[in-house]
């Protein structure tokens, strides 16, 4: 507790600040593991840092952070409680450093460490660190964090994961955490960057500490079914399902066929240990169709053998094809996702009848494919002979691949039914004499999600909507609203459109004439939610009800976007949910859709999203739908809109948005007691002021006499970053006031 005593004409005026410790969480961390980065607890030669202020090459101090190049020959140093430089150690630290030791930069500068052969491709990691800004900087001045192959003043280089350029807090350490994958391949040598990238040499420092880069480990996936086709040589695909058969949905009811050869040999068999399907006469193009009778249901992982004999220069294909609405279904048109290799290396991608991917491998490996399909949160990736396949290549390169991952990755379409069937496809046109595929060694497996962060949630803004109705958005906020964000305002914007509150919901309606092309309206918070959050985690909440009448017409909501403006769900950055009528749902990230599905039809849909950095994870009506995808979007702002979208010839319809809620995800930050300054008594009117920080909520109090009595409401000020005047016209001889400082529901005492 810190208490300011001012004496003013003989009166004492007790103005009490009142603040506390509440400490950071930094969620759920990967399993220890060894650091790849290398002196990133800034500790090797710390104590060599004896002169104040503890920058390099002053006075004693060494020339060099052991491990780390300073990159541009900018100020750099160390600071905290690892140095020997005494009551210094902490001059370029925000205001409760705590026990940290930790690298400054105090202008334009970067520290770069090149990562060394544990750093590998394709793997998933966690990069983790904390920052934070000198206490006498300016509010909110930027730090970036990147692994890259080249630093951020050379064009091109691959960047493997980016924090972006985000506001430090001058007030203590704040902990980030990202999640990704590692590309297929390295171009050049990748490194760690950190960056302090204000552009001038005024002293804007960024302090960074405990920097972090583990692998995460190997997930441990659930086997479902495992056919090895160990039997004797038969024509029975069905021949001892139960010994040659193991797994959780093992052994599959049946083995079903499709097509077959037209001469008498039998097109279907088991022949040593491996299913054949053979095209032995030349009567006709045709075509050969395996599936067990299972739908996988949920996130997956196929691995299997296949290999192809058919003349290189013929019209044939194998095909491996994933989320089939049936146990029998054909490729390249059939309601599925098809992966088609031929004899001569080619392999096509199919999303139903589109095809979105295309490329060549080896002609060698058609005598052995190892095959490997991943499916996650609607998001597909494809394997073979661990060489991931590219979508695009020749086609339309923005056809719903997630271009930040290498082109490697791809959200299936709503035209894929949220159902897991899988099933192996022959095709031979009748010059392809004698065509022979055969498959082996098949494992269908899942894997866990990953684990969401326990983070304690508190309340920022809900509404309800609950006003008379209205065409003012804004009617009744100060009784619909509650939170510390409260009250924040809507703008609707639109062509065509209309947004009113009506039976207790926020109803967006479109009236234009959409004969042609679709048209949506939105309404959008005026107030910038991310300066709530905590460890850049936030998780958000709305029902939408919308209604289609012709076309394609959905409701949305769509978070971090970068300003309070008009943006559509596909604008460069942003995530968005939107649901349709029928139950099928999409996520995009940016300007891609990066995940889609389908849940049971219903007239209301609940949507949560929760978002701990970069990792994602999305609830419909209770159901999880996408856990622990890793977005894009990490924007330091965090503005909100409701999306209404009618389509072509849909005019009228509409969405219904009731229950809104936004809740900052974490434990609440230390925030800097007030200093309170310059109290005034005149005609019965008190005043007296504090330096506030921008968006900090203030609950100022009073009483008439200490000890006793309750503490009085007088206001609430929001901080703007510099300083407030609170004024009690009330106010009598002698009163006392009390200042907190609150985030969130809990006040910082």
């Amino acid at each position: 507790m810190k208490t300011a005593w001012r004496t003013l004409t003989g009166k004492i005026i007790a103005l009490i600040a009142v603040t506390g410790w509440l400490g950071m969480s930094a969620g759920t961390r990967a399993a220890a593991q060894e650091n790849l980065i290398v002196n990133g607890e800034f500790l090797a030669n710390a104590g060599d840092f004896v002169s104040w202020p503890g920058v390099l090459n002053h006075e004693s101090n060494p020339d060099q952070i052991n491990n780390w190049a300073n990159y541009y020959g900018t100020t750099i140093g160390l600071n905290g409680l690892g140095t020997a430089i005494g009551e210094g150690r902490d001059v370029f630290g925000p205001a409760f450093p705590g026990a940290q030791t930790y690298a400054l930069l105090q202008h334009i500068g970067m520290l770069s460490q090149p990562l060394g052969g544990k750093y590998l491709p394709d793997q998933q990691y966690e990069l983790s660190f904390d920052v934070a800004g000198r206490v006498t900087n300016p509010e909110g001045i930027a730090f970036w964090v990147r692994i890259a192959e080249r630093d951020p003043l050379s064009e091109g280089g691959a960047v493997h994961v980016d924090s972006q350029i985000l506001p430090t807090d001058s007030v203590q350490f704040v902990h980030y955490r990202f999640t990704f994958t590692a590309p297929a391949s390295f171009a050049e040598t990748p490194s760690i960057q950190l960056i302090n990238p204000n552009q001038t040499e005024d002293d804007n420092t960024v302090c960074f500490a405990n920097v972090k880069l583990v692998a995460l480990p190997t997930p441990v996936y659930t086997n479902l079914l495992t056919d090895n086709f160990d039997t004797a040589d038969t024509d029975d695909l069905n021949a001892d399902l139960e010994t040659r058969e193991s797994g959780i949905f093992a052994p599959v009811s049946e083995w079903m066929t499709y097509g077959n050869s037209l001469a008498d040999i039998p097109g279907y068999g088991i022949t040593n240990g491996s299913v054949h399907l053979r095209r032995i006469d030349d009567t006709g193009n045709f075509i050969q169709v395996i599936s067990p009778m299972m739908d996988f249901t949920g996130d997956f992982r196929l691995e299997c053998d296949v290999t192809q004999t058919a003349p290189p220069e013929t019209d044939s294909w194998l095909a491996v094809t994933v989320c089939g609405n049936g146990p029998v279904s054909s490729a390249a048109g059939g309601n599925n996702f098809s992966l088609l290799l031929r004899p001569n290396g080619q392999y096509i991608l199919f999303d139903v009848s589109n095809a979105v991917g295309i490329g060549q491998l080896p002609p060698s490996w058609a005598e052995n494919y190892h095959v490997r399909i991943e499916v996650q949160s609607n998001v597909i990736r494809l394997y073979v002979n661990d060489q991931p396949l590219s979508f695009g290549n020749g086609l339309d390169p923005n056809a719903g691949h997630n271009p930040t991952d290498g082109h490697h990755a791809y959200a299936l379409s709503g035209a894929v039914s949220g159902h897991r069937y899988i099933s192996f496809v022959n095709y031979a046109a009748a010059t392809a004499v004698p065509a022979l595929f055969t498959l082996d060694n098949l494992v269908v497996s899942q894997v866990p999600a990953p684990e969401k962060p326990d983070l304690a949630a508190t309340e920022v803004l809900a509404d309800s909507f609950s006003s008379e109705d209205s065409e003012n958005l804004n009617n009744d906020l100060a009784e619909r609203q509650t939170g510390v964000a409260a009250t924040s305002s809507w703008t609707a914007t639109g062509a065509g459109t209309s947004a009113v509150l009506v039976d207790n919901a926020l109803l967006i309606s479109n009236f234009g004439d959409t004969s042609e092309e679709a048209i949506g309206g939105m309404a959008y918070l005026a107030n910038d939610l991310a300066p709530y959050e905590r460890n850049r985690s936030f998780q958000v909440a709305v029902d939408i009800s919308p209604v289609v009448t012709e076309g394609d017409s959905w409701g949305a909501i769509k978070v971090r976007q970068p300003a309070n403006l008009s943006r559509w769900i596909l604008a460069s950055s942003g995530v968005s949910v939107f649901v349709r009528p029928n139950g099928t749902w999409g996520m995009s990230d940016g300007a891609e859709v990066v995940a889609t599905g389908a849940i049971t039809p219903a007239t209301t849909y609940r949507v949560l999203i929760e978002v701990f950095t970069n990792l994602t994870y999305l609830t419909i009506n209770d159901q999880a739908v996408l856990e622990g995808f890793t977005i894009n979007s990490t924007e330091p702002y965090n503005y909100v809109s409701l999306i209404s979208n009618a389509g072509p010839g849909s005019s009228g319809a509409a969405a219904a948005f009731t229950n809104f809620k936004f809740d900052t995800l974490g434990d609440l930050p230390r925030i800097l007691p007030p200093q309170l300054s310059n109290p005034t008594y005149a005609a019965g009117e008190i005043s007296f002021q504090f330096d506030s920080r921008q968006n900090v909520i203030y609950v100022v109090e009073y009483r008439d006499d200490l000890p006793g009595g309750d503490w009085l409401p007088l206001s609430n000020v929001v901080g703007n970053g510099a300083t407030v005047t609170v004024t009690d016209a009330t106010g009598t001889a002698q009163r006392f006031y009390r200042v907190r400082a609150v985030a969130g529901e809990l006040a910082a005492e």
